[in-house]
């Protein structure tokens, strides 16, 4: 199951939830005060780029608190507070998710700058809203790597869908099982076989894994060096990833040798060169522009 994760470029649900939960904190603490009535019932110690803030009657309706409760500085962790009338109303809970991600006395950036044109300039030293959106994902990393993943996956967590997808759902699904230790190669184990012969039929030299199919087995050596010349390596900051053309060649290695397919399954004939290009590879072009009305 952490595979699976992994290979789908997805954290686990409740990291996941925490994560967005903390960017709708960033969208609330860097919207405009003038335009998001929420933002503007924030307290007035956040330190919001403008100083409009909504009346204290208007306020009341989100941040009064029962009675004999009394309401926090919207940075502090209820971590280690266990007295129950100190707690955050139901906004400044929701701010504090991203307290983290700011530092003491820097002014919050606004999401839209070009609805700031009446307030003073902002001073270059205030991280914009697209920075710390990238500082609440490289938090999210550490959580998701602290779950162990098997010995046999040495692959690093990423957050992106990978380039081989545009190569086909049967295709990628070789890949993927192939990266995750679950193929039908002999090194890999399955439900119904955990102790397989871990050497290849036809090439009694090595194991059968990803690296050596692909790259070293005698087996497909005609295969490979009209198709793979160049390639080296197959880890995961390789070129082979991010070039359209080597992928597309990886794939039709992959058809014609069979690897990583179920036993019995012959080989295919490829037909993975598109006419025209993959569009999963390509840069979207701008949509034409409207012509005029019947």
């Amino acid at each position: 199951m952490v595979c699976l994760d992994r290979e789908a470029c997805l954290p686990p649900l409740p990291l996941l939830v925490r994560h967005n939960r903390c960017l709708a904190s960033l969208r609330l603490i860097c919207s405009l005060l003038e335009i998001n009535a929420a933002t503007a019932r924030l307290p007035k110690t956040v330190p919001t780029f403008s100083s409009h803030h909504a009346t204290q009657v208007a306020r009341n309706k989100i941040t009064s608190q029962p009675y004999l409760c009394f309401n926090l500085d919207w940075r502090t962790s209820l971590d280690g507070i266990k007295n129950p009338r100190y707690r955050h109303n139901a906004i400044t809970s929701l701010a504090n998710v991203a307290s983290p991600l700011v530092r003491d006395g820097v002014t919050l950036p606004p999401i839209t700058l070009h609805l700031t044109d009446y307030l003073p300039p902002i001073s270059p030293v205030i991280p914009s809203y697209a920075l710390l959106k990238h500082c609440a994902k490289l938090h999210l990393l550490p959580d998701w790597a602290e779950i162990p993943a098997p010995v046999y996956y040495p692959y690093p967590l990423i957050t992106h869908p990978h380039p081989f997808l545009g190569l086909g759902k049967f295709v990628a699904g070789r890949i993927h099982q192939m990266h995750s230790g679950k193929s039908y190669c002999a090194a890999y184990s399955s439900w119904g076989n955990l102790d397989p012969d871990d050497t290849y039929p036809d090439c009694s030299e090595a194991l059968q894994n990803f690296e050596h199919t692909i790259l070293a087995c005698p087996s497909s050596t005609s295969q490979r060096s009209r198709l793979l010349q160049g390639i080296s390596t197959l880890a995961l900051e390789a070129s082979i990833w991010f070039d359209q053309s080597t992928l597309i060649d990886l794939a039709e290695f992959i058809c014609t040798t069979a690897t990583g397919f179920p036993p019995g399954m012959p080989p295919l004939a490829p037909s993975l060169h598109p006419s025209p290009p993959n569009p999963v590879f390509l840069t979207p072009h701008p949509l034409p522009a409207p012509g005029p009305r019947d």
